[in-house]
């Protein structure tokens, strides 16, 4: 078989993964699979903080808006919020022997774990829980009113 020699001239290019939106999307909206795709971008144009695998991305809540064919970074990124500002939500109480619930207003949007002051609508006394679940938010007995300027 005849060896077939060529000489081939170009420029190589550092690339590096990066996470970019397929299209446009919105502050607040939650990324699905269908909304990301993985490409290689040239190593300078990509940002510290850029994310690198799809994973990172979907079922995350976007902090800003997004363009299509924009890189993901992770400060754009925040868990999805569980609780709403102004939505109603069940408070628990918990002690031995003893569950209480209460109706409430979240008085902030707040994602599983975090903090969240709501409004005892009975009461209307504004007190801090930890949102547990979808519309759900756990108060530590005897939790202190917040004062009104903590809200």
């Amino acid at each position: 078989m005849p060896v077939l020699r060529q000489r081939v001239a170009g420029r190589v290019v550092a690339t590096l993964p990066a996470v970019v939106a397929t299209r446009r999307l919105a502050l607040g909206e939650v990324v699905g699979p269908g909304d990301v795709r993985l490409v290689r971008l040239r190593a300078e144009r990509v940002r510290p903080g850029t994310v690198e695998r799809p994973g990172q991305v979907i079922g995350q809540q976007l902090r800003r808006p997004m363009g299509a064919e924009a890189p993901f970074l992770s400060a754009d990124l925040a868990p999805p919020a569980l609780v709403e500002k102004n939505a109603l939500v069940t408070m628990e109480v918990e002690a031995p022997g003893l569950a209480l619930t209460a109706q409430g207003r979240a008085l902030e949007a707040a994602p599983r774990g975090a903090l969240v002051p709501v409004m005892n609508l009975a009461s209307r006394t504004v007190v801090e829980g930890q949102v547990i679940g979808p519309g759900r938010v756990r108060v530590a007995m005897g939790a202190a009113p917040l004062r009104a300027e903590a809200r």
